[in-house]
């Protein structure tokens, strides 16, 4: 009987497979997550932009000699002037059209703010 057992060296095939499919299963589960929170974190950096450039807008506004005018399209990189040169905004996600500019998120969902619909800016504020 000494003779037929054989001493053990190794893993078996089936314990490998079933190691392989449990780090399978956690990596999926991990990159599902990771998905998630890099989707989230684009569109609260498009919303901080999309209020930086209200601000500058309206910044803008106070700059001209008629503060109740509002910017347009052709004012845009102008209005961008008014954000801080070392920051880049995300590319392709903000335009204005007409008086509205327009942000876009990355589930497509747009925010947007009517330039045109703020009162005049007061002196001072």
């Amino acid at each position: 009987m000494k003779g037929l057992q054989k001493k053990r060296k190794g893993f078996t095939l089936i314990e490998l497979v079933v190691v392989i499919v449990i780090i399978a299963i956690l990596a999926a589960v991990a990159l599902l997550s990771f998905g998630n929170f890099t989707t989230t974190a684009k569109n609260s950096r498009i919303k901080q932009e999309h209020a930086q450039l209200i601000a500058a807008g309206n910044m803008w506004r106070a700059a001209q000699d008629d503060p109740t005018v509002a910017p347009a399209a052709k004012d845009f990189e102008e209005i961008e002037g008014f954000i801080d040169s070392n920051r880049e905004l995300t590319p392709k996600t903000h335009s204005i059209v007409g008086n509205t500019l327009t942000s876009l998120l990355i589930n497509d969902d747009p925010l947007l703010y009517d330039f045109s619909e703020v009162g005049p800016v007061e002196p001072g504020d």
